[in-house]
């Protein structure tokens, strides 16, 4: 496989951390609100499933993990807009 081959799956990896990147910045700062052990513990169990998130393997099942992390973690951020 050439350097052209790789380009387009090279660049969906890249795309993919970034976006976990991300939310992972957006959990960290969700760290520092006021949360309820309940809700700390969800965070911390979303943190650790995007840090599980292999970007050496972008089969499709390490896409629809990172699909779902990622959904999962925005819905969780979306309800914390009461702690602002």
């Amino acid at each position: 496989m050439n350097e052209a081959q790789l380009l387009p799956k090279m660049m969906d990896v890249f795309w993919m951390m970034q976006r976990v990147h991300n939310m992972l910045h957006l959990l960290f700062l969700a760290g520092r609100l006021p949360l309820s052990d309940n809700l700390a513990e969800r965070k911390a169990a979303l943190e650790s499933r995007l840090l599980r998130i292999d970007d050496s393997d972008f089969s499709s099942k390490v896409a629809s993990n990172y699909a779902e992390a990622c959904s999962d973690a925005r819905r969780f951020l979306t309800k914390l807009r009461d702690y602002m």
